[in-house]
């Protein structure tokens, strides 16, 4: 299987693939069988001569595969060949997990989280170092979560029990939160919310003209969640100078699904990038996941404050209302927090 190539469907440039040949890739113990024998990438410009030749056209492609009667058929002429050598090692890596026991609702929870691993060394790119740091994936994001721990340990404490989650292999799979969904520490049908933190915020201050595309201030955050959070989320971003819009609108595809996977098994997550549209185009661009994307010491961190704080309020506010949100009508999850709904019942009646 090969994948075509878009920066924009996949928010990132072709190079963040193709300069990641020696990082290994990571499955969930134990490894099983697949049919599978090959997966890799293809660049949008050769995927496009490929089908040319062929007498296809890959827009042509693309709507029809969106028809669900399309079936995978053979490019006329075509042919692969490729060898290589499959190699697997057990390795051991962690989520970090803390709690601050609820008031008044200590068997109810709101979970925030945020990925801590980053893709670490990588191929060759215009910095001098071959090891990605991931500031704005995802250390930024780490971050704001401790931050936010110690924002809710210094306050008052809240009705519901707060989690606070360090993800592992987000990078390699969402693994880490994979793991968590499948074998929860603190039962998921009483989780009222997920607050993922990802937010590559944009953190470069205004300054020369040099610099000016990446200045510093976030003002635009995708919605990136499907439930019922919204309008408290709104509540807590408009008066802060947040301008929330749809996904569609910024540069970042896809993101609605991404991030943990625990929205598929609990709660709505919400999550929201934030940044100038402008200033998130260059950082997807030439940065992200890439060695560049580099602590830089002009940095004011005002962004960060701001994508933490509306976090906080939004995390507190379902923490101490009661509320259970739901997902909007028509979301695939519905139907698992439905379900779910027995297992919520004695801990409501408290």
């Amino acid at each position: 299987m090969l994948v075509i190539h878009e920066d924009a469907a996949a928010s990132y440039p072709f190079l963040q693939v193709a300069s990641g040949d020696a990082l290994p890739a990571f499955v969930l113990a134990p490894l099983k069988p697949s049919s599978l024998q090959l997966s890799g990438w293809l660049r949008h410009d050769v995927a496009g001569e490929l089908l040319t030749a062929a007498g296809l056209e890959l827009e042509t492609l693309k709507r029809r595969a969106r028809d669900p009667a399309f079936r995978a058929f053979a490019i006329p002429d075509a042919t692969l060949s490729a060898s290589g050598e499959l190699v697997a090692t057990e390795v051991t890596s962690h989520n970090v997990i803390a709690r601050l026991r609820g008031a008044s609702r200590p068997d109810e929870y709101v979970l925030y989280g945020a990925h801590w691993d980053a893709n670490g060394r990588n191929g060759p790119t215009r910095a001098a170092t071959p090891c990605a740091t991931a500031r704005s994936t995802n250390a930024t994001g780490t971050a704001e979560v401790l931050e936010i721990a110690r924002a809710f340990v210094r306050g008052p404490r809240p009705g519901r029990t707060v989690l606070f989650a360090a993800w592992t292999a987000e990078e390699k799979g969402l693994l880490g939160a994979e793991h968590y969904a499948t074998n929860p520490v603190y039962p998921l049908a009483r989780t009222a919310a997920v607050i993922n933190l990802d937010p590559h915020v944009v953190l470069r201050p205004r300054g020369r003209r040099a610099d000016r595309r990446r200045s510093h201030g976030p003002r635009a955050a995708a919605g990136r969640g499907r439930g019922e959070p919204r309008p408290a989320r709104h509540a807590g971003a408009q008066p802060r100078g947040r301008l929330v819009l749809p996904l569609r609108s910024l540069p970042v595809r896809g993101a609605g699904r991404a991030g943990d996977r625990l929205p598929r098994r609990t709660r709505p997550r919400r999550g929201w990038h934030g940044g100038r549209q402008r200033d998130r185009r260059a950082v997807q661009r030439e940065d992200y996941h890439q060695t560049t994307d580099e602590f830089d010491p002009r940095w004011t961190f005002a962004g960060t404050v701001q994508e933490a704080t509306v976090a906080f309020e939004l995390g507190r506010s379902i923490a101490n209302d009661g509320s259970w949100p739901g997902w909007y009508p028509g979301v695939e999850y519905g139907a698992v927090r439905a379900a779910s709904e027995p297992e919520r019942a004695p801990a409501a009646a408290k």
